[in-house]
């Protein structure tokens, strides 16, 4: 379980830190006066909890966030996503107690592994939580097997929809092309 923990954090920093697409211009780019949050490559403290959603068969986004204990949070929007490319927010303090207590009420150590229906159409989700006995659980979108999960999965996108975001400077992208801010559905 160690082994498919760090693939998970390596895949899913390597996709952090290595995206070198650039992030387009959006209507929905929040008129902020501030300039860029310069970020740095990897976050300094601990991971807490990572949510990402693999390809599927359809159309489904492709996406990751990962919340870390000092109340950053990085989002990776893959494909099929209004924001693609890198984000990177700040929680509250209570926001990310608020993520604990979804953590605990799932109970993510006493449910399996794997969860899965036969709509291979819906993407799989993944959660991993990195307490000190760390845990990570798959399962498809939606699966009725798992009505805690999919409680935590909602109160995760509840956070991200209403934290403001900023993209992680692109060192390839024009500073004028890159938008400031920008909070809402990112997907």
């Amino acid at each position: 379980m160690h082994s498919s923990r760090r693939l998970a954090l390596t895949v899913f920093t390597g996709l952090l830190v290595c995206s070198s697409g650039s992030v387009p211009a959006s209507d929905n780019v929040a008129a902020a006066d501030s300039s860029v949050v310069a970020v740095p490559a990897v976050p300094d403290a601990a991971p807490l909890v990572m949510m990402y959603y693999n390809p599927c068969k359809d159309l489904c986004p492709v996406y990751g966030v990962m919340f870390y204990r000092d109340g950053s949070a990085r989002y990776n929007g893959v494909e099929r996503i209004p924001w693609p490319g890198n984000w990177y927010g700040v929680a509250s303090l209570d926001t990310l107690a608020a993520i604990e207590v979804a953590l605990k009420h799932a109970d993510l150590f006493s449910i399996t592994d794997t969860y899965s229906h036969s709509q291979r159409q819906t993407p799989a989700s993944y959660i991993e939580y990195f307490g000190e006995d760390g845990r990570s659980v798959k399962q498809r979108v939606g699966s009725e097997k798992t009505p805690e999960l999919n409680a935590l999965e909602k109160r995760l996108h509840e956070v991200v929809k209403a934290m403001e975001w900023a993209p992680v400077p692109n060192p390839d992208t024009p500073e004028s092309d890159t938008p400031e801010t920008q909070s809402g559905d990112m997907e």
